[in-house]
């Protein structure tokens, strides 16, 4: 029975207005739904069923629906065509991340590898529009029983998120259905503090632009991006303070903007920061980029995985005692002020550093933050150090400090320190 045939049928009863009736092979009458979407102009047909009352309760749910705007008679692109436009228009630009901005490149690439490889193969074939939470949970437990790592199933899902969020506004998605998924749960790494004994055995191991390197991220706290673009004309000797504008971004081979508002910021330059810094001035001048490439010029800086390599073969060569399993965590800079998971693998220039006490993993921004003559400490003139908190002006030492304290005591009460080394705990 053809559409017409049906809605004639529908006619002859009030109870069947917007309810479609036919005669199936058994000789049974059989109804379902229709509704119309004016937005598309489309109708939008439901289930058949033997029940005539089913059929109308789900007509009004779907008129519910169709004015709240979570049903539509288009059924849009599927997952892998929305992921396509999706990865084209944040490459070239024309799609912006929440932030109003341009997406970096290092989030392109891992979108690309999410998106067009882990989510394209299992959902790739289903409409955008149709997926709904249970899919994205059977996805995330898929990849989890892969072996991919929980960090990895997390990014998946948040390429995902970024896809859904970008959908919704231009009437691909309906709904967003990556919020409630669970996802799996790694093991956090434990913040831990670096004394500046063993700062200074790191950085004095080192020689050359490599040991400026590691003392711009040890008692600067720069990221990886930031020290290798970093320029003589953004660093200030006499005022003794760094501008951060930009970062090289290793996967291109492009400078690009920080990764974020407040990373556009000015540091401190500490003591014993700065007497590297004119070290390496008188021996290596002070035009262009501060770490450029060891084949010369100042324009490109030098490689990344090239500068891990050197800092590991350095601390090695150095008898400081580090053990074997220890030997190859020699890695640089996280942020000193939020949380941070610690990526797997020794080939990014963020991680972990070994302390030679004890051997267990340290981060840079403990040894920033536990280093009296970086970090909170490090006094810019001209109150350059302060921050904002609460409308009145903090000093770094003040917005660090109750931070810097919970660990010392931490440290304290499990007996890797004593109170003698903590000066900081005077008058707590």
């Amino acid at each position: 029975m053809s559409d017409r045939q049906e809605t004639a049928v529908a006619r002859h009863s009030p109870q069947k207005t917007g309810i479609a009736t036919r005669i199936d092979k058994h000789g049974r009458e059989r109804h379902r739904g229709v509704v119309y979407d004016q937005r598309t102009k489309r109708p939008i047909r439901g289930p058949w069923t033997s029940s005539l009352a089913a059929a109308r309760a789900w007509r009004n749910d779907a008129l519910d629906r169709l004015a709240k705007g979570t049903i539509s008679g288009d059924r849009g692109p599927t997952v892998r065509q929305a992921s396509e436009t999706f990865l084209k228009g944040i490459e070239d630009g024309s799609i912006h991340n929440r932030s109003r901005r341009r997406y970096k490149p290092s989030v392109v690439r891992d979108y690309r590898r999410d998106l067009g490889t882990r989510i394209d193969l299992l959902l790739g074939s289903c409409y955008l529009r149709e997926v709904q939470l249970p899919d994205v949970q059977l996805a995330a437990d898929t990849l989890s029983g892969s072996g991919l790592s929980a960090s990895s199933v997390r990014n998946t899902i948040m390429a995902l998120r970024a896809l859904y969020a970008w959908a919704r506004p231009r009437g691909f998605a309906l709904q967003q259905p990556c919020d409630g998924v669970r996802l799996p749960g790694g093991d956090e790494q434990q913040m831990r503090i670096v004394s500046p004994e063993t700062a200074a055995l790191l950085v004095g191991a080192l020689v050359g632009r490599d040991r400026t390197a590691f003392a711009l991220a040890c008692y600067a706290g720069l990221r990886a991006g930031e020290m290798l673009a970093l320029d003589w004309s953004n660093v200030d000797l006499t005022v003794r303070v760094i501008r951060v504008e930009r970062a090289w971004d290793h996967g291109s081979h492009a400078f690009i903007a920080p990764k974020s508002k407040a990373a556009r910021r000015v540091v401190p330059i500490a003591e014993r920061l700065l007497a590297v810094l004119l070290d390496h001035r008188e021996q290596f001048g002070d035009d262009g980029l501060v770490l450029p490439t060891l084949r010369g010029g100042s324009v490109k800086p030098m490689g990344h995985s090239a500068l891990v390599k050197r800092l590991k073969t350095a601390w090695a060569g150095a008898d400081l005692q580090f053990p074997q399993a220890a030997r190859g965590s020699a890695h640089v800079r996280v942020h000193a002020d939020r949380r941070w998971r610690q990526p797997k693998g020794d080939h990014h220039l963020h991680g972990a550093l070994v302390d030679p006490g004890d051997f267990r993993p340290l981060r840079p921004s403990d040894a920033r933050l536990r280093s009296p003559d970086c970090g909170a400490a490090g006094r810019v003139p001209g109150g350059r150090n302060r921050v904002k908190r609460g409308g009145r002006p903090v000093s770094l030492s003040e917005r660090y400090r109750p931070s810097l304290t919970h660990r010392l005591t931490q440290e304290l009460q499990k007996g890797a320190i004593s109170r003698h080394e903590c000066p900081e705990l005077a008058d707590s």
